[in-house]
């Protein structure tokens, strides 16, 4: 019975992928603003349907009615992710945050770091490495410095890579069903 309720939501996250796939740019930059647009909507629905694949650990009992995502960007990333403010996901209600820069995550259960802020992935991932926060973002090495999911293009799509050694790290569980559409990847060891 348990198989039938999340079935349903397996299916459609699958046929937004591949609808995802077929009609995805690359970046959500402001270089190119159509393709950049479509791209951050893109990236936008991804995201929106991975919250319902997460689990994030229980704080002590209560239950929190609000999934606070905050997003360090600016132009079309801004846009798009507003989109999500007061949308109901899995019975809680979506909050979009917007930030130049985080100094402290605070109440942020999803972070996004956009590619035009590089400068800040590293020093960010630091700071919620044991936090229950679940970090997504565009560059190259974003995963492999402890991010848990990256968003890349690959053959005119965009596609996603998970560190489940991060997500592991911050409490955070990820559905089978989702890891099964990821890349893989692993964080490279710190000197």
């Amino acid at each position: 019975m348990h198989f039938k309720i999340l079935y349903p939501q397996a299916v459609r996250l699958v046929t937004a992928i591949f609808f995802l796939f077929v009609t995805a740019g690359y970046a959500c930059s402001e270089s190119d603003t159509a393709l950049s647009a479509t791209a951050c909507q893109i990236k936008t629905a991804f995201l929106y349907n991975f919250v319902k694949f997460i689990e994030w650990p229980q704080e002590k009992g209560r239950q929190q009615e609000i999934i606070h995502l905050c997003v360090i960007g600016n132009g079309n990333v801004q846009q798009a992710f507003f989109s999500l403010d007061g949308r109901k996901v899995k019975g809680k209600t979506l909050k979009v945050l917007s930030y130049r820069t985080v100094e402290s995550p605070g109440t942020c259960q999803i972070l996004y770091v956009s590619e035009a802020d590089q400068g800040e992935v590293v020093p960010v991932l630091k700071k919620i490495a044991d936090k229950p926060v679940l970090s997504v973002g565009e560059t190259d090495f974003f995963s492999r410095s402890g991010g848990i999911i990256r968003f890349y293009p690959a053959d005119k799509t965009i596609r996603f890579a998970i560190n489940i050694e991060a997500a592991r790290k911050s409490g955070i569980k990820i559905s089978s069903r989702l890891l099964a559409l990821a890349t893989i990847v692993r964080s490279e060891p710190r000197n």
